[in-house]
C-alpha cells in the first residue's frame, strides 16, 4: 500500500518542478501570457527559487521588468524574501542595478524594507552606492533608508562611496547625515 501511494505522488513532484521552470522561464523571457496563465494556477509557489537562490520577484527586479514585478506581487510574491545564499531582497537587486521605477515600486508595496540587510549587513542604499546609482540613492533617502546603517564589517554607505571615489554620491550622503 505504501508503494502505491509513493508512485501516486510521483507526477504531483514533477508538476511542481516543472511548474517552478516554466515560472522562472516566463519571467527571465518576459512571456506575459505564459506567466498571466501560470499565475491563475492555484498551486504555483510564487517564492520557489532558481539554481542561484533568486525568487522569480527577484529575477524580475534585477531585469528592470516592472510589469512582471507588478502582476508577481499582485499575484502574492512575497517581497521580503531573501535570497537564501546571499540574503539579498528584491529591492536590493533593482537598487544595485539602478531600476528606479521597480525600487519605486517595492517600497511603495513594502516601506519596512528598506532598510533590510543581506547575509553581509549591506542595506539598498549600500548596493545603490556600490552600484553608483545616483537616482535610486536619493529615492531611497527620500523615503528614509538609513544612511548610517552598517556593514557586519562595520562599513557604511559612506564608506563605500568613498571608495569608489564618486564625489556627487559622497556630497549627497554627507549633507543626508551619513557618516563614515
Amino acid at each position: 500500500m505504501k508503494s502505491f501511494y509513493l508512485f501516486a505522488l510521483i507526477p504531483f513532484l514533477f508538476l511542481s518542478a516543472n511548474t517552478k521552470e516554466d515560472l522562472i522561464e516566463a519571467v527571465t523571457d518576459t512571456n506575459i501570457p505564459k506567466l498571466t496563465e501560470l499565475l491563475s494556477k492555484e498551486k504555483i509557489d510564487l517564492n520557489a527559487a532558481d539554481s542561484h537562490n533568486r525568487t522569480s520577484l527577484m529575477i524580475a527586479s534585477s531585469d528592470n521588468n516592472l510589469t512582471v514585478v507588478k502582476l508577481l506581487v499582485e499575484a502574492g510574491a512575497d517581497i521580503n524574501r531573501k535570497n537564501k545564499e546571499n540574503g539579498r531582497t528584491a529591492l536590493m537587486y533593482a537598487s544595485v542595478n539602478g531600476h528606479y521605477d521597480v525600487v519605486k515600486y517595492l517600497i511603495e508595496q513594502e516601506s519596512n524594507l528598506i532598510n533590510a540587510k543581506d547575509k553581509e549587513g549591506k542595506t539598498a542604499l549600500i548596493h545603490a552606492v556600490m552600484g553608483g546609482r545616483m537616482n535610486v540613492i536619493k529615492l531611497l533617502i527620500e523615503n528614509k533608508a538609513n544612511v548610517n546603517s552598517r556593514t557586519y564589517t562595520d562599513d557604511s554607505a559612506l564608506s563605500f562611496a568613498l571608495k569608489t571615489g564618486k564625489v556627487e554620491i559622497i556630497n549627497l550622503l554627507r549633507n543626508s547625515g551619513g557618516r563614515e
